[in-house]
């Protein structure tokens, strides 16, 4: 290019506007091309194609929270499904557990604070747009519902937006119901006995364990914390409580599936029988079963149907499986030591295609 703007070929770059008088209709895409190149659009184009886009328009909710070690404490991260990035979300010395995810795509966990456990939220939405390849910052943390003289731990979040916890302020364990924007929360399980491990369903009810008499067992409640009703009564102790949405159940693949727990074929009478599966952890070996706490070696992954009360091994690997997390696509995320270090595995609804999802690290976990 020769100095005044003008090209080896002494044709003159024009403004971005394309003048037809002075511009007159070429038959080829090169002289077009040629000129875009010489008025500086091409590079723009392509440095378009590649820039990064600032992570505060990615979507939210397209990111799982999960757990990690971070020394002797534990840090709140998150990966992106599908795609899997991860970014650190909390990095502050303390113990962070139970991540959920609300409605306004900000993060509730619980973290253990001058020996109290707390409820806080953070936002995992960047504060400000960022540089291609800088990691983004994260706003700061923020409480979100707490009691300065009991424990408040295990939050989960209701399809309506609730925010379900276990406190011990009323000494003991109870659950208690949370509205965003309000400052007080209604305790949902004011019986006797110790209540935990709340599961929201579609329906406004509400799964959870407790333990009465020796024995943790499945219950539910309404939503307003009105009628109860005692579910399971399996003979042996369950834990960790989620619950499978009705049609996110597939149909048998296997028909050792089908007998293991038969059903009726997909469609109306199939989705309504499968509308309240339970997931939740127990003992694989039958003769463990007995314990109070259900926590100890081999633990499995259990899938139970209310209709015909009979009860699925999803997992049935020696070793630990725990903390299930149902995914928006109807697999389920679980905590495992059976490789010898803590990871964040995936299962179907029917035990198969068991998958290792989030590794490499020193210790993982979706609860």
């Amino acid at each position: 290019m020769t100095a005044g703007g003008v090209g080896g070929d002494n044709e003159p770059i024009r403004p971005l506007g394309i003048d037809a008088a002075k511009d007159p209709p070429v038959t080829s895409s090169w002289p077009r091309t040629r000129r875009l190149w010489r008025a500086g659009l091409i590079p723009l184009i392509i440095a378009g194609c590649f820039a990064r886009v600032p992570a505060k328009e990615q979507d939210a909710a397209q990111w799982f929270p999960y757990i990690a070690a971070n020394g002797q404490f534990t840090d709140l991260w998150a990966v992106a499904v599908p795609g899997g990035q991860r970014r650190r979300l909390t990095d502050d010395q303390l113990i962070e557990a139970a991540p959920a995810m609300l409605p306004d795509r900000r993060i509730v966990y619980a973290s253990r604070e001058v020996g109290r456990w707390r409820l806080k939220v953070v936002d995992p939405r960047p504060a400000a747009a960022t540089r291609p390849n800088e990691e983004p910052p994260v706003r700061q943390s923020e409480f979100h519902y707490t009691s300065a003289e009991a424990d408040d731990f295990g939050p989960v979040v209701s399809p309506s937006g609730q925010v379900l916890f276990v406190s011990n302020r009323s000494g003991r364990k109870q659950i208690f119901a949370l509205v965003p924007g309000q400052n007080e929360a209604s305790l949902l399980t004011p019986e006797t006995g110790e209540c935990d491990n709340p599961a929201p369903g579609p329906d406004g009810r509400i799964a959870y364990t407790r333990l009465l008499n020796g024995s943790r067992q499945v219950w539910l409640v309404d939503g307003d914390g009105g009628q109860k009703l005692q579910v399971t009564n399996l003979g042996y102790n369950v834990t960790d409580l989620t619950l499978l949405p009705a049609g996110k159940v597939p149909p048998p693949y296997r028909l050792n599936q089908a007998l293991l727990m038969p059903s009726a074929m997909p469609g109306q009478a199939y989705q309504q029988l499968l509308q309240s599966q339970i997931i939740f952890v127990a003992h694989r070996r039958p003769d463990a079963r007995s314990v109070v706490t259900a926590t100890g070696e081999d633990l499995d992954i259990f899938r139970y149907d209310p209709a015909t009360k009979r009860v699925m091994n999803l997992t049935n690997v020696a070793g630990n499986d725990a903390n299930p997390v149902v995914l928006p696509s109807g697999l389920i995320a679980f905590t495992t030591d059976r490789r010898g270090t803590q990871e964040i595995w995936t299962v179907d609804a029917w035990g198969g295609h068991q998958q290792p999802w989030i590794d490499g690290e020193s210790w993982v976990s979706t609860r």
